[in-house]
């Protein structure tokens, strides 16, 4: 570990950092509850830096070794304790690229993780940064034996798990937590990867007393989508009439992850029956997709869903069906019974 003083200028690295991250599209989920950050965090760059961008952006080699050292500087006027562990990259919901978990949801296409790579002594570190000190950390990355295609990225999530700052609001002690995620972006080939986007399950649902269309977009391939316009439109099946349009742009999308796209419904009411949603994708490097897909809306979806909704209702129709499958099970063991006798 190396202690130093930071001058001024040191509390600029957070807002360097920042330059970087947003190249790649990659958002820093920074999370605070104050206005004044507490923490500041920079990458120091390897000889395999591929450009001094703010982020750990290295060409590396199979079956190799590489040690990440980052700068972690505490800005505040009291002593902190910091947790940082790695993560790979997922797509939020929102349409933007995370660095904040652990696990991330599942994706048959991601081969490699960036968590599977890091030494599993260096899973998570817990760091004491003194008041306005800089502490370096090091984490060691260990490359895939056959080579990987595009990119695989990752990140560093730092956070203050200090309990030292704390203030009191109506009895109920708060506690400021403060949270920065450094990204890793590992490249072995200098060509440039391109993204793919397929449209896969679709089913209705709410969402703040609204119905929604829940669309998963897929990104199958290992190569960050920046710049992503959606347009989707949703008709019955066979008829023009429009029951939902939808218009997202500035979007990104990790490497082989999911994301599910809230589709617009213009409506407080949906009908059991089948439908059809129409997606277009386009991206501002020139990259363009289009696909449409049928989905259905059952009778439970549609009860579950209208505005006139009963919670109990839902409680009725599982009764139902357990009682059909009861009555089916005593009439198929009264058939065995009597089949059985016939025979002995």
């Amino acid at each position: 570990m190396v202690s130093q003083r930071i001058p001024i200028f040191k509390y600029l690295l957070a807002i360097i950092v920042t330059f970087g991250v947003a190249f790649f599209g990659i958002s820093l989920a920074h999370v605070s509850a104050s206005n004044t950050p507490d923490l500041a965090i920079a990458p120091i760059y390897s000889a395999n830096q591929r450009a001094k961008n703010g982020i750990f952006d290295l060409t590396v080699k199979p079956n190799t070794n590489q040690t990440l050292q980052l700068k972690v500087a505490n800005l505040s006027k009291h002593d902190q304790k910091i947790e940082i562990v790695p993560t790979t990259a997922y797509t939020s919901n929102g349409g933007t690229i995370a660095l904040d978990r652990r696990k991330v949801p599942s994706e048959p296409s991601l081969k490699v993780k960036f968590t599977n790579l890091v030494d599993k002594k260096d899973q998570k570190k817990i760091v004491d940064v003194p008041a306005n000190e800089v502490r370096k950390v090091s984490f060691k990355v260990h490359t895939p034996k056959e080579p990987f295609d595009g990119v695989v990225v990752g990140g560093l999530h730092v956070q203050s798990i200090d309990g030292n700052d704390v203030s009191a609001k109506k009895g109920v002690s708060l506690k400021n937590r403060f949270a920065y995620s450094m990204a890793v972006v590992l490249k072995e080939s200098k060509k440039t990867a391109k993204g793919n986007i397929k449209l896969g399950s679709i089913k209705p649902g709410k969402v703040s007393n609204q119905i929604k269309i829940k669309s998963k977009f897929v990104n199958d391939k290992p190569a960050v989508i920046s710049g992503l316009q959606v347009k989707t439109q949703i008709t019955e099946k066979g008829k023009s009439k429009l029951l939902g349009q939808t218009n997202q742009e500035g979007m990104s999308m990790a490497p082989n992850s999911n994301f599910t796209f809230l589709n617009n419904w213009h409506s407080n009411q949906i009908k059991p029956g089948t439908y059809h949603l129409k997606a277009q994708f386009k991206t501002n490097d020139g990259q363009h997709w289009q696909m449409e897909k049928d989905f259905k809306v059952s009778l439970a979806d549609a009860t579950v869903l209208n505005d006139h909704y009963n919670p109990w209702i839902k409680s009725a129709i599982l009764v139902m069906l357990m009682l059909l499958l009861f009555v089916i099970a005593y009439v198929w063991k009264k058939e065995y019974e009597k089949r059985h006798n016939l025979l002995s």
